[in-house]
């Protein structure tokens, strides 16, 4: 036992480390990425147990989503249901570098993106909107989970900018973002809203075990 009970730094920093870990659960060291080729698509595959599920395996199938989001989902619902009206599961890394990311919005996500533990690649650049990441927004409805996303993000006058979603009304957890997040917003009224998690979290906004 350390002299009056005190526990050395680098016990801390241990423990903290342990702590990060846990959170962020498994990482293996040697990653398998699915790459994409920047513009192919291809419909991912439904499930409907009485809510629809969606089960991401592949680049092209979460280009896919993103590029119909605001579509209706046919025939596997009888009434209107959208891309971002339903839930999704990630089945494999991803890394969708090969084109900078139009983030997958429009309309706010309303459901469940289980990550799985899985990674995403993305890369930002030669822009000015603003809602920029993985994600535009996050609906309060809406929740990203077990989702790792590695980005570089260097965008010009924009606002609400973060690596998993611009701006959020719902919940982020059990999540982490590695890369890089810049923006050259230079509007003297307004706040940049820049984050590694989210750009601008609101007051309905829950980001919890994130790192």
């Amino acid at each position: 036992m350390p002299r009056n009970g005190i526990i050395p730094h680098l016990l801390i920093r241990l423990a903290i480390a342990a702590i990060l870990f846990m959170a962020m659960g498994p990482v293996t060291s040697a990653q398998s990425y699915k790459v994409w080729d920047g513009s192919s698509e291809a419909k991912p595959e439904f499930i409907n147990n009485g809510e629809l599920f969606v089960i991401i395996t592949s680049p092209a199938e979460l280009a896919y989503v993103r590029n119909h989001w605001g579509d209706v989902i046919s025939p596997y619902m009888p009434e209107d249901v959208h891309y971002y009206d339903v839930a999704y599961r990630l089945v494999a890394d991803l890394d969708m570098t090969a084109a900078s990311w139009k983030p997958m919005g429009s309309t706010r996500y309303k459901r469940k993106f289980d990550g799985n533990g899985h990674t995403i690649r993305i890369r930002i650049e030669d822009t000015s909107d603003n809602y920029e990441g993985l994600f535009e927004t996050i609906a309060d409805s809406g929740t990203v989970t077990n989702l790792h996303v590695d980005c570089f993000i260097k965008v010009g006058n924009a606002r609400m900018v973060g690596g998993i979603a611009g701006n959020n009304y719902g919940t982020i957890e059990n999540c982490w973002v590695s890369g890089h997040v810049e923006s050259d917003h230079y509007h003297s009224s307004k706040d940049a809203d820049l984050g590694g998690i989210v750009g601008l979290n609101e007051s309905s906004g829950n980001v919890k075990y994130c790192c």
